[in-house]
């Protein structure tokens, strides 16, 4: 039941593939880290790996390039191509 001032979320609006975030657990290889986000103006959280299998460090920024089955996989900020 949704009140007055609430409505029901689009897929856009949830949406985290080109997201922006920074890393609060190290993604190592073959496991799987944390990373923070903003979005519609709330802080949000969700597991992540590196995309190449290689090791972000913690506080690291990162964009996000997929989301499958609950992971976002990313790749470092700087590392992307403008």
């Amino acid at each position: 039941m949704l009140l007055p001032r609430e409505r029901t979320l689009t897929a856009e609006e949830t949406e985290i593939t080109g997201v922006v975030g920074r890393v609060t657990g190290s993604l190592l290889p073959d496991r799987t880290g944390e990373i923070i986000y903003t979005q519609l103006g709330a802080r949000k959280s969700s597991p992540a790996r590196s995309e190449d299998g290689s090791v972000i460090e913690r506080g690291s920024e990162v964009v996000v390039l997929r989301y499958e089955r609950g992971i976002a996989y990313v790749r470092e900020w700087h590392d992307m191509e403008p």
